[in-house]
């Protein structure tokens, strides 16, 4: 079910329907920094949650596209693509989108790129919609 497209980046919000107990509303949208520590929730191809911690390792500039992403180090997994990336407070700073490739069909599961969402998207995607999950911010 299509919550919400975005007018100019080829993304959408998605609603999965998944029942659980605790659930939390996005806090609000910050701009990480190198070496800040940030966390990924997610749910990979479908199973039920998955967690990483890692840090934000700084930017890439694609010259092509007039785009600049974030790099993060954190555990992720095929499939945590559109997984959104929160700072220690709990804001969103990013949304990652792609495996590190180290060519030869071998993949880094521990870089990623993401977009910067208060950047490039102003978090209008997100604004006011509930997340599902606790992170580490919780009490």
């Amino acid at each position: 079910h299509v919550i919400r497209t975005h007018p100019k980046y080829d993304v959408a919000l998605i609603m999965v329907e998944i029942f659980f107990k605790d659930k939390t509303k996005v806090k609000g949208f910050a701009i990480a920094k190198p070496q800040d520590k940030l966390y990924l929730v997610g749910h990979h191809l479908g199973r039920p949650y998955t967690y990483g911690e890692g840090v934000f390792a700084g930017y890439d500039d694609d010259t092509k596209d007039n785009l600049i992403y974030d790099i993060i180090q954190i555990p992720t997994l095929f499939g945590n693509s559109g997984s959104a990336v929160f700072d220690k407070d709990g804001d969103v700073v990013s949304m990652a989108f792609h495996l590190w490739s180290l060519g030869n069909d071998l993949w880094d599961a521990m870089n990623r790129l993401s977009f910067p969402f208060k950047d490039e998207w102003g978090g209008e995607l997100l604004d006011g919609v509930e997340y599902y999950h606790k992170g580490p911010w919780e009490k």
